[in-house]
């Protein structure tokens, strides 16, 4: 039986404090509301995800998107997106994670049936950043690997301290590459991350669920 989650009250009518990571500027909430889509983002990655996301984010890449960051692992932050769509009323929530080495199928068998969407990499985010500088089709060991990949190609990157201008250039060249990897998990190196880019500069030209 397919879920469909049910459409929360408004927040600010709740009088519901907003949670970690959460925009918490009222106003800015509203505005979100006017423009027709409120979008979540929620990351597992503190580090490389969180300033990437933010970086966009800044840099106003398409439709504008709250950000969250939780240290769940994949099944457990497809959960946590499921409540805030439907206790926060979000409508769309995105969860970007890794495989790495999580047996990522249910969360994408729950994802699915409950509404929410993943952005995922194989077996890491740094696919996703070295497919803006090459067009990698080598298979990777482990996260590792390919982060020291990333270092050869880009010796500047720390993954403490990502810098946007290294990647702004190149987001459509990366979801060009990505798209002719095939989709994660079954695929080493894969990243569905241009899903989400895409969407959120299409979100308000069609109907996406």
């Amino acid at each position: 039986m397919r879920v469909t989650p049910r459409r929360a009250p408004n927040a600010h009518a709740r009088g519901v404090t907003l949670g970690e990571g959460r925009e918490t500027d009222l106003g800015r909430r509203k505005a979100f509301k006017d423009s027709g889509s409120t979008i979540l983002v929620l990351s597992n990655g503190k580090n490389t995800e969180k300033q990437y996301l933010g970086a966009l984010k800044r840099e106003r890449w398409g439709q504008p998107f709250h950000i969250s960051f939780k240290n769940y692992a994949p099944l457990a932050l497809v959960d946590h997106g499921i409540s805030e769509k439907i206790n926060s009323g979000y409508d769309h929530v995105w969860c970007v994670c890794d495989v790495d080495n999580f047996n990522v199928a249910d969360a994408l068998k729950k994802a699915d049936v409950c509404g929410v969407r993943i952005a995922l990499s194989e077996p890491c985010f740094e696919v996703w950043l070295i497919l803006h500088k090459v067009d990698w089709r080598r298979s990777f060991q482990n996260a590792k690997e390919a982060e020291r990949e990333l270092k050869k190609i880009l010796p500047k990157w720390d993954k403490a301290n990502l810098k946007m201008e290294d990647f702004r250039a190149d987001i459509e060249v990366a979801a060009h590459r990505a798209k002719k990897l095939g989709e994660p998990p079954n695929n080493n190196p894969s990243s569905s991350m241009w899903q989400l880019v895409e969407f959120l500069k299409l979100v308000d030209e069609k109907n996406v669920n």
